[in-house]
């Protein structure tokens, strides 16, 4: 079994990139995603340790290896790095997205296209699949990202956390998200259940106490706040409509 970093590696084309060229016939356990890999690279190499912060994150921290397919993850500066750009890994195939061309069955792309991300925890492709959010892009995603087996509970790497959720909540938490920003209630407001007066009178006291009581909590839940990241308001009306099956 691969890593979904290995998987989105092979539909690259398995590059090796400047540190992964250095790779040794030595069979071992990856650090970083913990799966294994007939020719590796130590890991002083691939992470080298003036600049690697992530040694909370490994997988299999007690290895001194990193698979050919994590090494070149982690390569590369802003922009040309693979931490910039969100990725969708479909085992099926997937069109791509506005980020770097990763293959047939990798869907990479930045905040501004999050649409085909959102889709796939709405509605989980029935075969293996993995999804890393680059919130920040200041953070390497990939390597850490999850492979998801069909169609029902999944998770998801965003930044340093791994979240997880279902199909059916995702898309009622996008539902009374969507409709609420449709009313006229800001990301930030419906995030910490925070309408004033003012927005109350202009939006809608019973939309607000409608969805909010929907949504539930005090403040946001991990989710909820992952939805947020998903949602553009421009396409809102479209998400509750889409959605609206899972009120």
């Amino acid at each position: 079994m691969t890593s979904a970093c290995q998987a989105i590696w092979e539909s690259a084309g398995r590059p090796l990139g400047q540190r992964g060229g250095l790779a040794e016939d030595v069979y071992g356990v990856c650090a970083l995603c913990g799966h294994t890999d007939d020719r590796t690279v130590p890991l002083t190499v691939a992470c080298p340790p003036a600049s690697f912060g992530g040694w909370q994150q490994m997988r299999w921290p007690s290895s001194d290896r990193v698979c050919r397919a994590c090494t070149w993850a982690m390569e590369g500066r802003p922009p040309d790095t693979l931490r910039m750009w969100s990725l969708l890994y479909v085992a099926g195939g997937i069109e791509s997205g506005n980020g770097p061309d990763l293959g047939p069955r990798v869907h990479a792309c930045n905040r501004g296209a999050p649409e085909r991300l959102l889709e796939a925890l709405c509605w989980p492709s029935s075969g293996p699949w993995g999804l890393g959010i680059a919130e920040s892009g200041k953070v390497h995603v990939v390597p850490y990202i999850v492979l998801n087996d069909g169609s029902g509970p999944w998770a998801v790497r965003v930044d340093r956390m791994t979240l997880r959720g279902e199909p059916h909540e995702m898309r009622h938490i996008v539902h009374h998200f969507s409709s609420l920003l449709v009313a006229g209630f800001s990301a930030t407001k419906i995030l910490e259940r925070s309408a004033t007066p003012g927005d109350l009178v202009r939006s809608g006291i019973e939309s607000w106490r409608y969805h909010v009581g929907k949504l539930g909590g005090a403040t946001a839940g991990a989710v909820e706040r992952l939805a947020s990241l998903l949602i553009k308001k421009e396409a809102a009306d479209g998400w509750r409509e889409r959605t609206i099956g899972d009120a």
